[in-house]
């Protein structure tokens, strides 16, 4: 799955963003409440084909409203702020608002989310529409009238009921992962790990610790206690899932190494390179890139991003607000120029006729570099 260009409408702060290219890696660069992290959640949502649960997250990412239970739709209507409300640009709904989330020129081929209200009751619909076939619409009609968690209805040549906790329109699904800003779940990165070891994606995440530390020699993910030597191993995990941390190896040292004593960047090194697998075919979103990783690492951690894309044919999306991380992303663009990469500046349009409205601005590999050269700020 591979974006060639972007159309956001309709969606939090991007009232109808179009990015005409995309490449494999896209790096997006603009001042802060400039719309960088509204388009990660925008792609998260496409690529989740607006599963409640991704719904649910990014809502409680913002505290917003989001039903738990049935109680929760009276308080709904005494404060008259409805689910999913904040979704829509200018946090206004009504019958004909209606988001869009796909490739530029191709309205018919992406992701559209209607607010209705049925009676006194919210709902969302997400309409997915069939690649091979326009005539085909998947529709998602999530109601909540009488129970929070009701089927939902696939829309084909004839209606079938979906219970939410089973697969989520699977075929529609792309692969993601993100990273957010906040520090890593070391336990999500142990699973990962786990998945991986023994193979030979092992000695990727291995490399890029060594580009940060080269005396890195193996990783480990252990317990962080061992709890009471005189009780049943079986019994203690049945009852809660352990803390696990992240160890390695470093030459000339006899024990393992904490691997958060080597300072917050080897986290984030780790991080990054776990991350990826779960992208595979799919979508790898980063928030604030270059956290955590000092300027003299970032060309490194770049060219092994760019690697990574290929190599398990994913697409990148980064955002950042560094001048170093523009820099290190255009120096690796031109070096890697079999790779299409490409940065949009996101900002408010000059034009009166826009009316302030959020706008991206394109730069290819090529452009890039003349363009930091120059000292030109793209910030």
């Amino acid at each position: 799955m591979k974006l060639n260009s972007l159309h956001i409408k309709n969606f939090r702060l991007l009232e109808d963003l179009q990015i005409p290219q995309l490449g494999r890696v896209n790096l997006i660069v603009g001042k802060n409440n400039s719309g960088k992290s509204t388009v990660l959640e925008a792609l998260r949502i496409y690529a989740q084909v607006a599963h409640p649960a991704v719904l649910g997250r990014i809502s409680r990412e913002h505290d917003e409203l989001v039903l738990s239970k049935p109680s929760d739709l009276d308080t709904a209507e005494d404060t008259n702020e409805f689910p999913w409300a904040h979704f829509f640009h200018g946090r206004i709904v009504n019958l004909t608002s209606k988001i869009y989330i796909g490739e530029a020129g191709a309205e018919t081929s992406g992701l559209r989310i209607s607010y209705l209200q049925i009676r006194v009751a919210p709902s969302v619909v997400s309409e997915v529409y069939h690649p091979s076939s326009l005539t085909e619409c998947l529709k998602i009609d999530r109601q909540s009238e009488q129970q929070i968690v009701s089927n939902f209805t696939l829309d084909f040549a004839s209606q079938l009921s979906v219970h939410p906790s089973k697969t989520w329109f699977s075929d529609s699904r792309v692969s993601l992962s993100y990273i957010p800003t906040r520090l890593p779940d070391i336990n999500q990165l142990a699973h990962i790990w786990d998945s991986i070891a023994l193979t030979d994606n092992q000695s990727v995440v291995l490399q890029s610790l060594q580009s940060v530390e080269p005396d890195v020699e193996n990783l480990i993910f252990v317990e962080k206690d061992a709890g009471d030597a005189d009780e049943d191993p079986r019994e203690a995990r049945s009852r809660r899932v352990r803390p696990r941390t992240a160890k390695v190896k470093l030459k000339g040292i006899p024990r393992p190494v904490p691997l958060q004593s080597l300072g917050d960047g080897m986290l984030r090194v780790l991080q990054l390179a776990l991350k990826a697998f779960p992208a595979k075919g799919g979508f790898f979103l980063i928030d604030e890139v270059e956290n955590g990783l000092h300027y003299s690492v970032q060309e490194r951690i770049w060219r092994q991003l760019f690697d990574l894309a290929e190599n398990l044919d994913m697409q990148i999306f980064a955002t950042t607000h560094s001048w170093d991380c523009i820099e290190s992303f255009a120096k690796i663009a031109a070096e890697k120029s079999d790779t299409k990469s490409v940065l949009f500046r996101m900002g408010r349009s000059i034009r009166k006729s826009d009316h302030g409205k959020i706008i991206a601005t394109s730069f290819t590999g090529d452009e890039l570099t003349a363009i930091t050269q120059a000292d030109v700020e793209v910030r």
